[in-house]
């Protein structure tokens, strides 16, 4: 019985250790959530307005873009599955199959360039 009373409490301490050396190198996760949203992705070119300006769209299109956009992120957020459909048919009107593939190209063209700088 002493054996394992023992054992319990060496396996207590090293638990305790190895959880506090684990805090210790991780101090990134104590970050608040905002902090990280804030950071860049790593994988991340280029988006919004200066994206829609390269590949063609007008200062009005552009701010029809950002305006469906958060009409977006709030219907995402209710769950408003018809709103949602209503505004991809609206964005879809302003970004045409030609745009999108040209905005594919310009991404990809950017995230290359991006890799072979690193």
């Amino acid at each position: 019985m002493k054996r394992v009373a023992a054992l319990a409490v060496a396996m207590i301490a090293v638990g305790s250790i190895c959880f506090a050396q684990a805090k210790e190198a991780a101090p990134a996760a104590e970050k608040p959530q905002k902090e990280m949203k804030a950071a860049k992705p790593a994988g991340r070119v280029m988006m919004g307005d200066e994206l829609y300006k390269e590949i063609g769209l007008s200062d009005e299109e552009i701010a029809k873009m950002k305006e469906l956009r958060e009409q977006m992120k709030e219907a995402r957020k209710a769950k408003d599955e018809a709103k949602i459909k209503q505004l991809r048919e609206e964005m879809d009107k302003i970004m045409t199959k030609e745009r999108q593939a040209k905005m594919r190209d310009v991404l990809k063209a950017k995230a290359q360039d991006k890799q072979t700088t690193k």
